[in-house]
């Protein structure tokens, strides 16, 4: 009860103060009760954004069957960043972990925006909307694989409800790696890996837990599972912040 009584707070902390106005506040407050519709069509509402050390600071757009003007090598090795509930694909993570990325070796950084399916207040809904999105990464490591594309040299790192994305991703296409980072746990069960993560999404799963038992999951479902401090919430250095910001603890 705890639990959800916390999570009612956030939802409705996330209404409200997004309203700019007393009038609109209200009406956010209804809509916290009232649902988007699901998501129907992927390709409408997420989309892939590629980065490569030839392009470091620009994106380029690229769909599922068009990919031809990118600087896309189907030679190099592929990651894939997915945010979570409430954030976008250009969120500091991501960004963070695209250059570390390219830091590191020359490769393709595909950045996944799935912000409207993934927003609020109804966190069931961007729970739901998770598996079509994931599906639809899915058919965009296909699509790569056709031009070339080794599948065990694709990686996806998703936060949260991204990294459950990047499990449904693997379930549609077996890849190389999945790295979740605090794996949602509301509304994700334990004994049904079929809904969620697990270490049969791809080749090599490993998952870090920084809020587990709270917001996130705190039992193994990777090949490896890493537990920085223990592995619970609070981080040290991320104060009383909701979420914790991963690179301050290391």
């Amino acid at each position: 009860m705890k639990l959800l009584a916390v999570f009612y707070a956030v939802t409705v902390h996330s209404a409200v103060f997004a309203a700019p106005n007393q009038s609109r506040g209200f009406k956010h407050w209804l809509n916290l009760f009232r649902p988007k519709p699901l998501l129907i069509d992927p390709s409408s509402e997420v989309t892939f954004h590629l980065f490569t050390r030839a392009n470091r600071d620009t994106a380029h757009q690229i769909w599922i069957g068009n990919i031809s003007s990118s600087n896309y090598d189907p030679a190099k090795p592929t990651k894939f960043t997915v945010h979570g509930f409430n954030d976008n694909g250009f969120t500091w993570w991501t960004v963070g972990s695209k250059e570390s990325f390219l830091d590191e070796e020359g490769c393709n950084v595909i950045l996944v925006d799935w912000t409207g399916p993934a927003a609020g207040p109804m966190y069931s809904i961007a729970k739901a909307n998770s598996i079509p999105t994931g599906e639809y990464v899915g058919d965009m490591y296909q699509y790569l694989i056709s031009l070339g594309q080794n599948v065990d040299d694709i990686h996806c790192v998703g936060h949260s409800l991204g990294a459950h994305v990047c499990g449904f991703s693997g379930k549609r296409v077996k890849i190389g790696r999945i790295t979740g980072i605090d794996p949602a746990q509301i509304l994700f069960y334990y004994n049904n890996p079929a809904g969620r993560l697990t270490f049969t999404d791809a080749a090599f799963v490993d998952v870090i837990h920084t809020c587990g038992g709270w917001m996130s999951f705190m039992s193994p479902i990777g090949h490896a599972d890493f537990y920085p401090n223990g592995g619970s919430f609070p981080q040290p250095g991320c104060g009383a912040d909701l979420f914790c910001k991963l690179g301050n603890n290391f």
